[in-house]
């Protein structure tokens, strides 16, 4: 949806900033070759999943193994709600992704100013290790204790974490790693659950080819091609769950009908959905309970599927 975009904001800032004009022409290229997804409304996936916001416990719990990139670069873009300081006003981000070794992603977290009408590049990249700290896996890796030795300001990584961020200009050494999280926190937090719902069974992708016509027509202005974007379908399960009882007859047991949040359940070859299928799926928010004692309303929703 959004790459195209990036690009010419990055395109201009490459023909402005000389200097820096080979790390905006890796970008573009990096964002021109990768898989594009649009997740739509993205702004409570962190609430409806409820993880830490810190940026610190994400990639590193008991469902971070599942975690993969689906493609060697993706480009994740969303909408967020608009805030009231218009002058920091950020409704629409981008992420790029890349795989550096196994159970290690690179990622570039860009930003749309509603105000000054353009995307900000980043000003360094995050490096994620997956279930494990800095400190543990650069001894396995040269390229990452390189990485994480030249670090232009070790204020912004920590050995103990299992994310930390990479400078591109001595300016912005005056932040810290804690710092950057707490600006880009809530990014971290959607990617950690992107690739969680990429991993779950009953999760698939709807291809949206790019206008044929539309880019012929960019061509001969000059402009860059609009992207083919994927964005994530829920496969309804094909059995409903089995009960013990006969329809109709009361189990003796009442609840509160409530509205169950969304939530990932993981079942093993002990524990199998329906008895055979074993995996990571996601449950979708639902109610539960008996209306006979009321209703406890939780707002929870969740934008699985892009705009058309």
């Amino acid at each position: 949806m959004y790459g195209h975009q990036v690009i010419e904001d990055l395109s201009v800032l490459m023909n402005k900033d000389r200097k820096n004009s080979t790390l905006y022409h890796q970008l573009i290229k990096s964002i021109s070759k990768s898989t594009h997804f649009y997740i739509g409304e993205a702004s409570s996936m962190s609430s409806i999943l409820g993880n830490k916001m810190s940026g610190k416990e994400i990639f590193k719990d008991e469902l971070s193994e599942l975690i993969r990139l689906p493609y060697k670069y993706c480009w994740f873009d969303y909408d967020l709600p608009p805030n009231e300081d218009k002058e920091t006003e950020s409704t629409k981000r981008g992420i790029l992704t890349s795989e550096l070794l196994p159970n290690v992603i690179a990622c570039n977290i860009f930003m749309f100013t509603n105000y000054y009408k353009h995307w900000i590049d980043p000003f360094g990249y995050f490096v994620i290790i997956i279930g494990d700290t800095a400190d543990n896996i650069r001894k396995k890796y040269k390229i990452l204790d390189e990485m994480f030795s030249k670090a232009k300001d070790k204020s912004t990584v920590n050995g103990k974490s299992n994310i930390f961020f990479n400078l591109y200009n001595e300016y912005s050494g005056k932040f810290t790693l804690d710092e950057i999280l707490i600006s880009y926190g809530r990014d971290l937090d959607i990617l950690n659950e992107i690739l969680l719902l990429l991993s779950c069974k009953n999760i698939t992708t709807e291809v949206h080819e790019a206008p044929v016509k539309l880019n012929k027509a960019r061509a001969k202005k000059g402009k860059g091609p609009l992207f083919t974007y994927h964005t994530l379908k829920l496969m309804p399960l094909n059995q409903k769950t089995k009960t013990k009882t006969k329809p109709g007859e009361p189990t003796g047991e009442h609840y509160r009908l409530h509205l169950c949040r969304g939530h990932f359940k993981r079942f093993t070859e002990e524990k199998q959905l329906f008895g055979k299928l074993t995996g990571l799926y996601w449950w979708q928010p639902h109610l539960r309970g008996q209306d006979h004692t009321g209703f406890v309303d939780k707002d929870y929703e969740i934008s699985l599927v892009g705009k058309g």
